[in-house]
């Protein structure tokens, strides 16, 4: 049973595969004739570097992805990644302000990064939790009922 499973695993991998690399395909079929080649003479630094950014996040993060998906781990935030970057290279084709939506990936990170940091300090403390408080209260209580009942010490005879 378990290299039946083992080779499910690894035809959806390969189906996956398949799927992100018809995507960075149509990607670069759209980028490379519109932005490249029409404008080769006219190319800037800037958009020579552009390029290259864009072709190496999609190499990383395919290779994060394709990995992930070898060992049957999750690939959450690599897709989220791939997915943005080729959407920057798609529409960069028609504006340069698709750049900005780049800056989803670092708001997103310093929003999981201030939550963490806002529960930890916002944890409450012993004082603050009214079930604890409770619990002491009535302990003391039972304690203080304990304290005031006489003690009788019974003998044997």
């Amino acid at each position: 049973m378990a290299g039946q499973s083992e080779k499910k695993l690894a035809k959806q991998a390969q189906e996956a595969k398949k799927k992100y690399l018809l995507a960075i395909v149509i990607a670069n079929a759209i980028y490379i004739p519109l932005v490249i080649l029409a404008n080769f003479s006219e190319l800037t630094k800037t958009q020579w570097a552009g390029f290259i950014l864009l072709s190496g996040v999609t190499y990383f993060t395919f290779g994060s992805i394709s990995s992930s998906l070898e060992l049957g781990v999750p690939v959450e935030y690599s897709q989220d990644v791939f997915i943005i970057n080729l959407v920057v290279q798609v529409g960069s084709c028609y504006s340069s302000y698709f750049w900005y939506l780049y800056l989803v990936v670092p708001t997103y990170a310093m929003y999981k990064a201030g939550t963490f940091l806002w529960g930890w300090f916002r944890a409450p403390t012993p004082e603050d939790d009214p079930e604890e408080a409770a619990k002491r209260k009535k302990a003391e209580e039972k304690k203080a009922k304990k304290a005031e009942r006489q003690q009788f010490k019974t003998m044997r005879r």
